[in-house]
């Protein structure tokens, strides 16, 4: 157990380690429909040092926190590498990737090349494949769709939202209603009047060799987000001298993307040999009929495995004929385009002759001071990454945690004397499959 802790602890000293946020034994929230709180925009390339500047009590890297309430919504945000879309909410929600669409002027939807659910700090976060360019952008969360964001008890999202007014939380107090968010990207734009000038440029060269312990640093001058004013700050605002917006919204305002149940696992045999799976009621659009809707196949991790994998666009059927001889998993992703071309995708990870294995799960309950106790563990699923599979807490302490990349977890709560004692937990893979149950003891050590 010595390596899961020690494995913990280092996680711990990172901004993603033990989250002391709002500390208190979590229970299963009834009630109010859940709702968004925050939305901020982030990057893979900002350093720790910008993260920590934007958001210094902040246990995780949310980024920059759009402001609400006014017109500053929509002020340019001027760094040249935003591709983090990041949404908090008020309680532990179900959702998946395809829960979010993301559009622009001319711009009908933007891949995601990662996400994850952090469901201890209740923060979603969609990484993009690029970064945002020069653009007036809609966030689109499903509220109302195919199987929207809801939260344990089944009460789904109270989205709704008035750009450059509302303020957090989201909604109007009843269940059910997408979350439309505007916001822009304009990088060079330091001083956020939708055009990049010359003003700009000297608002940047003013400031070079400032850093984020600076007196006269500004995160909006530091461009890429390292945390250092440079020279390079200053070209990056020199390349794009007079650019504006173009005119028009984006293409979200006028039309909902499909909504997905967002795929589901799939066992194949021999003995089965060809499974159809019905994509009609895998997603759902507002607008357009599900026999109007384009269906193709943007990704199949292993062929091999198949004698044919296709979608039959008459019946809306992905057609899965196992090949002979063949044992393995592959993850096929589907993408439905509406007749604006949004578009969402849905995942299925089909096994083929191949028998799942029960994941494997272990953690600590250890007491930091008083009723203050760290649990730390971790998850592993027969060679495939746990990223994002939820550990179900019960017993002392009731709530959930996300499996990191690496398959560790760790938070720190607050369980009061009355309730200590043991702590059980499972984790359930992607393929449904439960592992022991696993149980520890929070109590005086």
């Amino acid at each position: 157990m010595s390596r899961l802790w020690n494995r913990g602890l280092r996680r711990c000293a990172g901004r993603q380690g033990l989250n002391f946020e709002g500390l208190e034994q979590r229970l299963l929230l009834s009630g109010a429909p859940p709702a968004v709180t925050g939305v901020y925009v982030g990057s893979t390339e900002w350093s720790s040092a910008f993260y920590d500047y934007l958001a210094p009590q902040a246990t995780t890297e949310l980024g920059f926190q759009i402001p609400a309430g006014s017109t500053s919504q929509v002020k340019s945000l001027p760094w040249v590498n935003i591709d983090k879309i990041v949404i908090q909410f008020s309680e532990d929600v179900n959702i998946k990737v395809g829960d979010l669409s993301l559009s622009g002027i001319s711009a009908t939807a933007f891949p995601f090349e990662h996400f994850f659910y952090d469901a201890f700090t209740r923060v979603a976060t969609w990484t993009l494949a690029s970064p945002l360019t020069k653009n007036s952008y809609q966030i689109d969360l499903n509220g109302d769709g195919l199987d929207p964001v809801s939260d344990l008890q089944e009460s789904v999202l109270d989205g709704e939202w008035t750009n450059n007014s509302d303020t957090f939380p989201s909604g109007n107090g009843v269940a059910g209603g997408d979350f439309q968010f505007n916001f822009k990207v304009m990088p060079g734009d330091v001083n956020q009047n939708a055009a990049v000038e010359t003003m700009d440029v000297s608002a940047v060269n003013s400031r070079v060799g400032a850093t984020t312990l600076s007196a006269n640093y500004s995160p909006l001058a530091d461009i890429d987000g390292d945390g250092v004013i440079t020279s390079g700050d200053v070209q990056d605002v020199q390349s794009r001298l007079w650019s504006t917006y173009p005119s028009q919204g984006p293409v979200g305002l006028y039309n909902d993307a499909p909504s997905t149940t967002g795929g589901r696992a799939i066992a194949i045999t021999d003995l089965l040999g060809n499974v159809g799976i019905n994509l009609y009621d895998d997603f759902s659009d507002a607008e357009t009929p599900d026999n109007q809707l384009t269906y193709e196949i943007v990704s199949n991790s292993d062929p091999s495995l198949f004698d044919d994998a296709s979608i039959d666009p008459a019946t809306g059927i992905l057609n899965l004929n196992s090949a002979a001889g063949q044992s393995g998993r592959s993850t096929i992703t589907v993408k439905a385009t509406d007749s604006s071309g949004l578009w969402t995708t849905a995942t299925y990870v089909v096994d083929v002759n191949y028998t799942n294995s029960r994941p494997w799960l272990d953690f600590e309950v250890r007491q930091v001071e008083g009723s203050t106790f760290e649990i730390v563990g971790y998850v592993l699923d027969d060679g495939v990454s746990p990223e994002g599979m939820i550990v179900n807490f019960s017993g002392a302490y009731v709530g959930r945690a996300s499996v990191y990349p690496d398959g560790s977890f760790a938070f720190a709560v607050i369980i009061p004397p009355e309730n200590w004692g043991n702590i059980y937990a499972t984790v359930t893979d992607f393929q449904g499959s439960t592992s022991d149950l696993v149980i520890r003891t929070a109590a005086v050590t």
